[in-house]
């Protein structure tokens, strides 16, 4: 699909609506029922599950648990939306370089992570199987950083092999560059663990610092999704935290999906990671070994 009949698709998702309207709508669809754009651009974007999770069908396959649904794993209200979906994630992350995934530095804190996660891709709603090509293992966290005090909030990964079928997503590189307000925006993760997700109708506003807010539709388990600016299909950042997702009903023993006001959700611009360049030319170590010195970039 070319640029410009991407953007005529795009179009359709961002009408020319007050913010109000779309704070009432619930924009979340499953990824793989969405035009052929966002489907093409979800296939570099991978959900980290536990490696006890994935428990192997076939010589080929991991079996996808469904009786690890939504409701069961978060006590949501079983009339919620997705709730009846499996829930087998527990991050967001997504390529930007052959063997390099960026993510949440909340998601990815210690070494030891590399050994008690996998990388999943193609992790869509309907499955009953994963691929095992398609799940991948982290040989090293290159950089992880989460500070409450300067909402610093990212991690790169550094993959056991090279990702295939799938390129990396174009980013925003110019540091210079200030999200405009109201920049029509849209993201792709999977919430609270669910099957990839794709929330449209979000607007960039409030930049400040290494960060702007957005009203997408977003919850736990976005963290280290890719936000895309509408308008030129690159990465403007990373999903970090945002508003509460559910409320208690204590009448019916369960949460039910939060509504939230104003545009709550905070996003770390992908051009202000630092490392990035580094980064990208990080190799990966056959041998599996690292000596991590102070210019690699690695924080224990």
């Amino acid at each position: 699909m070319s640029f410009f009949v991407a953007i005529g698709h795009l179009n359709a998702f961002f009408p020319s609506a007050s913010p109000e309207a779309i704070y009432r709508n619930d924009d979340r669809q499953d990824l793989n029922q969405s035009p052929s754009i966002f489907r093409h651009l979800g296939k570099s974007v991978a959900v980290k599950m536990r490696s006890v999770r994935l428990v192997e069908k076939d010589p080929s396959h991991y079996y996808i648990n469904p009786n690890l649904t939504l409701e069961r794993r978060g006590r949501i209200c079983h009339d919620q939306r997705f709730a009846q979906q499996p829930a087998m994630g527990e991050c967001t992350a997504f390529l930007v370089g052959p063997h390099h995934l960026v993510t949440a530095g909340h998601c990815m804190e210690m070494e030891s992570d590399c050994d008690q996660y996998r990388w999943v891709f193609d992790y869509n709603a309907g499955d009953e199987a994963i691929n095992k090509k398609n799940v991948y293992q982290c040989q090293r966290i290159y950089k992880t950083i989460n500070e409450e005090d300067s909402e610093k909030d990212y991690a790169l990964i550094i993959l056991k092999r090279d990702v295939t079928n799938r390129a990396p997503l174009r980013r925003r590189k110019s540091k210079t560059f200030r999200v405009k307000k109201r920049t029509p925006v849209f993201a792709i993760g999977s919430p609270m663990g669910v099957p990839l997700k794709l929330f449209t109708n979000g607007r960039a506003y409030h930049t400040y610092g290494d960060h702007f807010k957005t009203n997408l539709d977003t919850f736990a388990g976005n963290s280290g999704s890719p936000v895309f600016n509408a308008r030129t299909l690159k990465v403007e950042g990373l999903l970090t935290f945002g508003a509460d997702d559910h409320v208690w009903n204590s009448d019916r023993n369960c949460y039910e999906d939060a509504k939230a006001s104003g545009h709550q959700e905070v996003v770390y611009k992908i051009n202000h990671i630092k490392e990035m360049k580094s980064f990208l030319k990080a190799k990966i170590n056959p041998t599996g070994k690292y000596s991590f010195g102070r210019g690699d970039g690695h924080r224990p």
